[in-house]
């Protein structure tokens, strides 16, 4: 299994959207993938289904209230599972603090049974998330499309080689969100972005800004199921996103063996 970590500086910069579609594309890629929502906020949740604020998760099995197999959600897409952040009765979420060994037992605890482990941060880089990073095998940065969040790229760069040097973590990728390709400062840090940075540590993918994240949100669901028989466009940036994640965190499909040819 890979337990890759969804982490930002910054807050706003789409990083739930990421984690969420690109845990979806993941799945439909054939992946068993499940989806931790960690951030106190519990944005992941909020998106899927309302109800999930008050669903039991995360925060119970830290308290050891619940194991996983009573707590992670499964989908109706059969690779797709979800572990919401939960909330102990008369505390918030942001109130339980989350142990290293707990995210260290989280991950040993699901190997088995998924082939990706997913986890939506809070934002920053301290605390939980902190935790996170510590406990994982890759992280996936999150980056807008914005002068301001080059200027803080060389921080969360230094937190990441730390962690690295300490617990074996690696940078699966920066990955540009919220692009405004009719905006020319939007497409000026684009292009520094790219000019920059080596090419290996950053996805030839990325995420523009578009309403229908908007709308995928207020209904409770990923942008690619919006629709059934015709899904926005913008959904096919995260297939190519998990397409280009696959080989930087060690996942490989199989041979040719499935591959059914017209003729003998």
């Amino acid at each position: 299994m890979r337990a890759v970590a969804i982490a930002s500086q910054k807050g706003g910069v789409g990083k739930t959207t990421l984690a969420l579609n690109i845990s979806l594309a993941l799945a439909r890629r054939g992946w068993r993938t499940l989806v931790v929502d960690a951030d106190p906020q519990g944005a992941i949740s909020l998106s899927l289904k309302k109800e999930l604020e008050v669903a039991e998760g995360l925060t119970e099995y830290a308290q050891g209230h619940k194991t996983l197999d009573q707590l992670i959600l499964q989908t109706r897409i059969p690779e797709l599972a979800f572990l919401p952040v939960g909330g102990i009765k008369g505390h918030r979420p942001s109130q339980i603090e989350i142990a290293q060994p707990v995210l260290d037992d989280l991950v040993e605890q699901t190997a088995e049974n998924f082939d990706v482990l997913m986890i939506d941060t809070p934002s920053g880089l301290s605390g939980r998330t902190l935790h996170t990073l510590r406990s994982v095998d890759y992280v996936l940065v999150p980056m807008q499309a914005e002068p301001l969040s080059l200027r803080t790229l060389q921080g969360v760069l230094e937190i990441i080689a730390e962690i690295g040097d300490q617990t074996g973590l690696e940078l699966a990728g920066i990955v540009l969100t919220m692009v405004q390709s009719r905006d020319e400062i939007s497409l000026e840090t684009v292009q520094e972005i790219w000019s920059l940075l080596p090419s290996e540590m950053v996805l030839e993918g990325f995420v523009p800004r578009d309403p229908a994240f908007l709308r995928a949100s207020a209904h409770g669901v990923p942008v690619s199921l919006l629709s059934r028989r015709r899904p926005p466009s913008v959904a096919s940036v995260f297939d190519r996103i998990a397409a280009e994640l696959e080989p930087r965190i060690g996942l490989t499909q199989e041979g040719d063996d499935d591959i059914v040819h017209l003729l003998d």
